[in-house]
């Protein structure tokens, strides 16, 4: 078969139809206008037409027929069941329809009218289908029982389909659909995606009270408010709620509306439904996971410090007294250190569940603070006797060893303990007392429980005094950084320098690191002055190297709360950009309670940094609670042996093995080793001897500030 658009007459017979042309009545057309016949008509209609006999020929198709078939008449009219090979016929679902279902042929057998079927038509001569919208009626003579004719109507919805189709597509890949509330016929519509969020068969009949009943009654009285509103006073409305489906299935929704105006008069609302279930099951579990500690899963740090803030504000109106046990876990440090991360989690769950099974039956909560401390928040304590009790019950909860993969470890429990209003007024004082209470019971044995005592309080009015000060120092620009050189072992060249904190304030004058640095952790200050530091020392390397002093390596001391902010990533990447640093010359020296702190996250913040190009060295190495698995399982560049074990070199024999050792394992693990505190000749030449990377001390050089340090740079660069 050819094309329509190949032909040069859309129809090849005229007039050849079985069907008379009847002349439209005298006096119906225009004064010197030809008169109109059917057959005028026939041929101007847009819609395809085609006629059938009683045995279901086509006997005759107007052009428009033609023109959507893409075929000529002569051609439509060849069409039998029997030749249209190739031809495929679908239903609305894509399933296959047989020739006898279309409109016309229905109309033929039955005799009745058949209207709005919709089909899919494949045409092989263009290799497509088209959707058509057909209605069929049968012509029936008098006295006759079956239909001489059909006369089919067709039209090609084909784009019409099309976007139905992407239409109800979006709906189901957006999961939202939409609705709306006809006032005037006092009904209400849903497209299909809401049906389906709601458990319900498409087309179903729903009222507005039946919708309203898929929600709570509160939702429900949020819902009626908000359409309320927008019928009477014109304001459009957006809510999410959570609702149940007719399969009891809860899902949470986004309802938006806007009123439908005509004529400046509302006459309804409409607007859609989102199914936003998945977004609110992970905004649920983000905020549990923020909440909660990651490891114990018992409310964190914040969420405790929350509680007690509203323990203490009920406390005033109800007459409640609240007390605070602040729990610490005795050499837990070691045993995570040497037995591993996973020994140090299993034990801290079971820690938790030790205290919570104390504390069951009170009205209580159990968080953990950090690492391991814990804490009980009592929101009303009956007496000091009950609460002495508790805190008696934890302590010898924690006599009994604890057991993993049949090996003992035990950890004892130091427990302080506070009672508002008289060991503190407010949250911070509160737990500062706690925790001062605490670490008296670690200084007299560990092992037990220690009550507040006022004498308890003079080390933390300095604690107060320097943390309050502390906050604004960072502002108040009183905080610089000193350098102190480190030299290479090999030929006495500097091959880098080591930031150093320093802080003079107004009113305190000059403090030692050893004073505030520790506040600074506490309080959480030292994350944003720790970025200061970074982008401080990698601004001072920019400088000299302009200046034309070349520096192999610029170290930063990283605290482990730099590490647990999150924020540390995006202020090492932002100071190297910024100050045009190249990655490996920055060096982050770690204490090994940053390693131990929360080791799977800070695993994967130590990755990250090495990705960037970034140096990690451990600092003061033998010193806290070391552990080879820190060597075989971190991205580690280098060690710095603490100036503890350097100081009594070459006196102490203990010493001087110790520092060999860490020495030769460095060596053969391809670390750089870096002695700080190196005081003496005999220091110097002890780490020379043994192949020692740098050094760094007083013997060559002190912590410099910025000026001496350009000048002492200037001065080196002239001896070598």
């Amino acid at each position: 078969m050819r094309h329509a658009s190949q032909q040069s007459n859309p129809r090849d017979v005229a007039g050849s139809a079985d069907v008379e042309d009847f002349d439209v009545p005298a006096g119906s057309s225009a004064a010197g206008e030809p008169e109109i016949t059917y057959r005028h008509i026939f041929d101007a209609v847009d819609q395809g037409i085609l006629i059938q006999n009683a045995q279901g020929f086509i006997v005759s198709a107007n052009p428009a027929a033609c023109r959507i078939l893409a075929l000529s008449e002569s051609e439509v009219r060849a069409l039998r069941r029997e030749l249209a090979s190739g031809w495929r016929l679908v239903d609305e679902r894509g399933a296959d329809l047989a020739f006898d279902e279309l409109p016309g042929m229905r109309a033929l057998s039955t005799g009745r009218s058949v209207d709005g079927v919709v089909f899919g038509l494949y045409l092989p001569h263009l290799h497509m289908y088209r959707w058509i919208s057909s209605s069929s009626v049968p012509l029936l003579r008098a006295g006759e029982a079956r239909p001489h004719l059909v006369i089919s109507t067709f039209s090609d919805i084909t784009q019409l389909k099309r976007q139905s189709d992407l239409f109800e597509m979006t709906q189901r890949l957006a999961e939202i659909g939409g609705w709306e509330l006809d006032d005037m016929r006092n009904a209400l519509y849903w497209t299909s995606q809401v049906y389906r969020l709601h458990d319900m068969k498409p087309g179903s009949p729903i009222t507005e009270s039946q919708a309203l009943d898929h929600y709570g009654k509160e939702e429900r009285e949020l819902l009626r408010a908000a359409l309320h509103k927008a019928r009477t006073m014109g304001e459009g409305f957006e809510l999410e709620l959570p609702t149940s489906g007719a399969l009891e299935r809860v899902r949470w929704v986004r309802i938006v509306g806007q009123p439908l105006l005509r004529h400046d008069q509302v006459y309804g609302v409409a607007g859609t439904v989102q199914d936003i279930t998945a977004r609110k099951l992970a905004e649920q579990k983000l905020q549990r996971m923020v909440r909660s500690d990651r490891v114990t899963g018992l409310p964190n740090h914040e969420t405790v410090m929350e509680a007690l803030e509203r323990a203490l504000a009920n406390a005033d109106s109800s007459g409640a007294h609240p007390a605070l046990l602040y729990i610490d876990l005795d050499r837990f440090h070691l045993i995570n250190a040497t037995a591993g991360h996973e020994v140090g989690d299993r034990l801290l769950i079971e820690a938790a569940e030790r205290i919570c099974r104390c504390a069951a039956g009170t009205r209580s909560m159990v968080g953990r603070f950090i690492g391991d401390e814990f804490v009980v928040l009592l929101r009303d304590a009956a007496s000091d006797e009950n609460v002495a009790a508790l805190a008696e019950s934890i302590v010898a909860a924690f006599r009994k060893p604890f057991v993993h993969e049949q090996e003992e470890f035990t950890v004892t429990a130091s427990v302080g303990i506070v009672s508002y209003p008289r060991a503190g007024t407010n949250v911070r004082q509160l737990v500062n007392h706690a925790h001062a209470a605490m670490a008296e019971a670690k200084r007299r044995g560990r092992n037990r429980s220690q009550p507040f005592a006022p004498e308890l309080s003079v080390a933390l009015v300095e604690r107060t005094r320097i943390e309050r000060q502390l906050r604004r120092a960072l502002d108040n620009h009183e905080l610089r950084l000193a350098y102190q050189p480190v030299f290479a072992l090999s030929d006495g060249h500097i091959t880098g320098a080591e930031a150093l904190l320093r802080w003079r304030n107004r009113n305190l004058g000059e403090i030692m690191p050893s004073r505030f640095i520790a506040h600074a952790e506490n309080s959480g200050e030292i994350v944003r002055i720790g970025a200061w530091v970074v982008a401080q020392a990698c601004r001072q390397w920019r400088a000299w190297r302009d200046a034309g002093h070349a520096l192999d390596h610029i170290a930063v001391n990283v605290s482990f709360r730099q590490l647990l902010s999150g924020t540390l990533l995006q202020a090492v990447r932002a100071a190297i950009e910024e100050h045009a640093l190249p990655p490996e010359t920055l060096e982050l020296e770690l204490t090994e309670r940053a390693l131990i702190e929360d080791a799977p996250d800070a695993h994967e913040i130590f990755a990250a940094l090495k990705r960037m190009g970034v140096r990690l060295l451990i600092d003061d190495f033998g010193e806290g609670y070391s552990s080879l698995n820190y060597l075989r399982r971190l991205p580690l560049d280098g060690l710095k042996i603490s100036h503890a074990f350097v100081q009594g070199i070459p006196d102490v024999p203990a010493d001087c093995a110790i520092c060999e050792a860490i020495v030769r394992l460095a060596d053969s693990l391809q670390l750089d080793v870096i002695a700080e505190g190196v005081e003496t000749e005999a220091q110097r030449a002890f780490f020379a001897r043994h192949h020692a990377t740098s050094m760094q001390g007083h013997l060559l050089a002190h912590p410099l500030d910025e000026d001496a340090m350009r000048h002492f740079l200037a001065a080196n660069a002239t001896r070598h």
